[in-house]
């Protein structure tokens, strides 16, 4: 995956076609602190720039779900006789957000195969996603990646 960072993603022609999707975030983020003060309204930078590198609000309360459930007591990870039951609802609440956010994660996946179907994905601008599939789709390819292996990595980034 390093090795693919670095060649792919962080090549210099990868970074250079990515300047129009840069600032076009650039962009965005500029209209939403200047609506929000034309509004008279605090603006949070930090949040702001939070909202741009992850404005993907669901992810967000998924992945806040999972980390409420990781800092729960669990009695079955002290109490040796019940590590078969699910006393509290715990594993059975991390199923269903490994769930959800599988879906999420196929949905994401999905649209990302569907616009390579459409516009070929030549020499326009790639995102990590697009260079991901590539890897996994080429065949001869030094690594094979799949599915679950593309989406741990952008969970994990």
């Amino acid at each position: 995956m390093k090795k693919i960072c670095m060649s792919e993603l962080l090549g210099g022609q990868t970074l250079d076609q990515l300047l129009p999707v840069r600032i076009e975030e650039i962009k965005w983020l500029l209209r939403s602190i200047l609506n929000k003060s034309e509004a008279g309204e605090a603006v949070g930078v930090r949040a702001e720039l939070i909202r741009m590198t992850n404005n993907a609000e669901e992810v967000k309360a998924v992945v806040e779900e999972a980390l409420e459930i990781a800092g729960t007591f669990n009695l079955s990870d002290y109490i040796g006789f019940c590590r078969n039951f699910d006393l509290q609802g715990l594993r059975k609440r991390f199923k269903d957000i490994h769930e959800r956010l599988d879906r999420m994660m196929e949905m994401i996946l999905r649209e990302h195969e569907q616009v390579r179907g459409e516009k070929g994905m030549g020499d326009e601008a790639k995102d990590l996603l697009h260079i991901l599939l590539d890897v996994a789709e080429a065949e001869n390819s030094e690594m094979k990646l799949s599915r679950e292996n593309i989406k741990a990595f952008i969970l994990v980034k």
